[in-house]
């Protein structure tokens, strides 16, 4: 093969054509001119390197001499025999007439074909240079390739004259009727594959192919062992275009002994507890080297443990393992409740997952990991499991601020903020705030909620065995006592779902109102009261064709003319703000954004449920003229029963049973939104204060939200 050294300007140029004038063109024959320079001196150069590459000689090292100012002026060429050839290295030339085809090094050394002084690529990788394309001009002033002996023309270097007075090729008339010269090179493309450059040229796009092979090397597969004793270790390898004199050879250190064969190396380890690196290198002796790292090790397979053991949840339990490994290795559960799941092999991290656990004991089982292949165990791993636990976890899907309750049991919930994932803080303790059985009737304590605590991030309560209908609203406390979030705990064993009210959209309804604890038309059915843009309720009516609020156990509604701030609404669910009549907003800051048409962190509604918006289908479209059921104290819109559950005055804190405000969660600005207010007979949707108690008519989350 045929080797070529680097930064060789191997310039395929061409100086344009021009037409002879009655000008005087002596500006464009002195370009031609040292154009003629520039090729008979790389002519030169080049037939004195193709005169050394006769018999399958390659390049097998090169030197560069340089000027005063850094510029290559000389190369000294080494090549395979040994001999050496000294060439001048001419200018590259402007690459405006052409593109310059040139060899330079790579960062490793590799010689490689350039394009106007920027090394090609194909598929990410340097194109290496090992067969030599030798350009020559001829005296009618042609540029010619050869590759394999065939020798090709690549047109005209010189610039052709026409007729006095005519247009250049591609030049307008000048000054003076001077023509500039066309500068048309003579390569139109270089096209890299993985086996040639192909270079097209000429008016009718004529291409020359120039082989590309592969460079001299050192291959081994697998360079990386791990050990476990201090047997030999067999490292196959094989030499790609070696010469006769190639010798190869390890540099190591005391740990290992090294014996180099024709076709592998035999490393033999002193101890089985080591780990160092060996060297294994190929030496052509005509200047060209190959090397290769080589790592051996003692073999690692160890748990990384988690600081509290490995202990998975009753139901549903996961866990992650992380193993540092340096061997291949596979999991094998010696447990049929335990499950392998998968491992990351970035990061080595297996997942196990655990069958749900019934019975009332805890249980252990072992997870093997072995080595690939085998059953050879290189770590054991025991999982704990703890025991059946009966209650329901109500945040397990999806957290919010108010949980529904159907039967009698143990319950628990996640503490955190609404739909969201914080932490409500650093808890100590929880507290009933009040419970009612939405009526007027004396409430006893606990009959709602029977018992309540605080446990490891969960708000853990129970009802009594028979349960009882109401609504609770419970509290996260920190150690001062402060409230830090309150959620509201709906009973009812009453089946709660959506109506698909037939209207253009795929919203369903709620079929009640939030916290009715009956159907409408009830005296259960009215459901509780809100402040625009509050989690938390306050009393809703008490009884059929009454204004009363129903009666609560635990701490009652009081009122304040000062505007609330987050923290202030926070740590005090029960306090309602009231102003005189020009007041709208509760909220010292802007509540525009506490409700919107996604759910917040701030909206009351239950997992899967959402305040409502106008654009909620028809039902929410409500117009004046709507016909009331005065018996039952509803009305009807969409097909949708609602009941007139009147409204807690802003301006008083005193509650109607006749004008009845239904809050959306549309914002209309700072202070006033969207909502219904309904009085006797009539409804419409119009603006309503925020500082309003009003109902709530939760939706359905759907999918696409």
């Amino acid at each position: 093969m045929k080797k070529i050294l680097n930064f060789l300007a191997v310039a395929l140029v061409i100086a344009g054509c021009a037409k002879e004038n009655t000008y005087d063109d002596s500006a464009v024959l002195e370009k031609i001119a040292s154009l003629e320079q520039r090729v008979t001196t790389l002519e030169s150069s080049i037939r004195g390197i193709q005169s050394a590459v006769d018999g399958m000689k390659y390049v097998s090292k090169f030197q560069t001499k340089t000027d005063d100012s850094g510029k290559i002026t000389a190369l000294t060429v080494t090549y395979s025999t040994g001999e050496t050839v000294v060439l001048e290295v001419a200018d590259i030339i402007d690459p405006s007439y052409a593109p310059v085809l040139s060899i330079m090094t790579n960062g490793a050394g590799q010689l490689c074909w350039a394009i106007n002084g920027k090394i090609l690529t194909s598929g990410g990788q340097d194109v290496l240079v090992y067969q030599t394309p030798v350009f020559t001009r001829t005296e009618d002033g042609h540029l010619h390739v050869e590759v394999d002996g065939q020798d090709i023309d690549l047109g005209n270097i010189k610039g052709d004259k026409g007729d006095k007075g005519d247009k250049g090729d591609q030049g307008e008339k000048g000054k003076d009727g001077e023509i500039p010269v066309v500068q048309d090179g003579i390569i139109k493309k270089l096209e890299v594959t993985d086996t040639a450059v192909i270079i097209t040229y000429g008016d009718d796009n004529a291409t020359v192919s120039i082989p590309l092979v592969s460079s001299f090397a050192l291959k081994i597969e697998k360079t990386e062992y791990c050990i476990t004793s201090t047997d030999p270790i067999e490292i196959p390898y094989t030499l790609v275009n070696a010469t006769e004199n190639t010798v190869v050879d390890v540099y190591h250190g005391s740990e290992i002994s090294c014996v180099v064969k024709s076709d592998k190396i035999i490393i033999t380890p002193k101890s089985a507890d080591i780990e160092c690196m060996a060297l294994v290198y190929a030496d052509t002796k005509t200047g060209l080297t190959s090397i290769v790292k080589l790592v051996i090790e003692k073999e690692i397979c160890k748990v990384v443990e988690s600081t509290d053991g490995y202990i998975v949840d009753f139901e549903d339990g996961t866990i992650d393992i992380n193993v540092v490994s340096n061997v291949d290795f596979e999991v094998k559960p010696q447990a049929e409740w335990l499950h392998y799941v998968s491992t990351k092999a970035t990061t080595y991290t297996v997942t196990i997952t655990a069958d749900n656990n019934t019975a009332t004991e805890p249980r252990a089982g072992i997870v093997n990991i072995v080595r690939a292949g085998t059953d050879d165990i290189l770590q054991s791993i025991e999982i704990a499991q703890k025991p059946y636990d009966p209650t329901i976890n109500l945040s397990k899907k999806e957290s919010a601020n108010c949980y529904l309750v159907s039967a009698a049991g143990k319950y628990k919930f996640a503490a955190v903020k609404g739909n969201s994932a914080e932490s409500v803080g650093s808890v100590t303790s929880a507290a009933i705030v009040w419970e009612t059985w939405n009526n007027t009737e004396t409430v006893t304590a606990n009959s709602v909620i029977s018992s309540l605590e605080y446990d490891s991030g969960y708000i853990k309560f129970s009802t009594p065995e028979i349960l009882k209908a109401g609504n609770a609203l419970i509290a996260a406390k920190d150690a001062n006592d402060v409230i830090l979030w309150s959620w509201h705990i709906w009973v009812t064993d009453m089946t709660i779902e959506g109506i698909d009210c037939g209207n253009a959209g795929e919203t369903l309804v709620m079929n009640c109102n939030l916290g009715a604890i009956d159907a409408p038309g009830t005296n259960g059915g009215f459901g509780l009261q809100y402040q625009w843009g509050r989690k938390d309720p306050f009393m809703g009516c008490g009884s059929l064709g009454h204004s009363d609020l129903s009666t609560i156990c635990g701490t009652a509604m009081t009122t304040t003319s000062d505007l609330l701030s987050e923290d202030d609404a926070r740590q005090n669910p029960t306090l309602f703000y009231i102003v005189g009549s020009n007041g709208k907003d509760w909220f010292a800051g802007s509540a525009s954004d506490r409700w919107a048409e996604d759910k917040t962190v701030n909206d009351p509604c239950p997992a899967g449920w959402r305040t409502a918006r106008s654009t909620d289908n028809t039902v929410f479209l409500l117009s004046n003229g709507t016909v009331a059921d005065m018996e039952t104290y509803t009305f009807t819109a969409g097909g949708v029963v609602f009941p007139f559950s009147g409204t807690i005055y802003y301006e008083s804190g005193s509650f109607d049973k006749s004008d009845t405000i239904y809050h959306l969660a549309d914002d209309y600005n700072t202070t006033t939104p969207k909502g219904w207010r309904v009085k006797s007979s009539s409804g419409s949707r119009t603006a309503v204060r925020k500082a309003s108690g009003g109902a709530v008519r939760c939706v359905a989350v759907t999918s696409a939200e």
